[in-house]
């Protein structure tokens, strides 16, 4: 779990998604935009992974991934994490290369 100075608020997640840059999956997209400190936020619908249950897997598996890959980033970011149907049945590993390749 990201601590909360490393979660994206409510207004800044408005403001990403309007300007930020998007990026995008088979089994999710994201908005990214440069910052001062990285900040995440996953966003799973009711649309795309259905229940409750389905929505908290795929945004702890989401997150998790996230965890692995954001150290390694070259300059902060801002990102917002849409997670797609695709999610709940994909492999960790895949689920791993996919955002770090589209975040390198």
């Amino acid at each position: 779990m990201f601590a909360r100075p490393s979660r994206l608020s409510k207004d800044e997640i408005l403001s990403l998604s309007r300007a930020g840059k998007s990026l995008s999956t088979n089994i999710f997209s994201l908005k990214v935009a440069p910052a001062k400190v990285s900040k995440f936020a996953f966003i799973a619908s009711k649309k795309e992974c259905g229940g409750s249950v389905d929505r908290s897997r795929a945004k702890r598996r989401a997150r998790a991934a996230m965890m692995k890959v954001a150290p390694s980033l070259k300059s902060p970011i801002f990102c917002i994490m849409y997670i797609k149907k695709g999610l709940i049945e994909a492999d960790f590993k895949d689920i791993h290369t996919k955002l770090q390749n589209l975040l390198q």
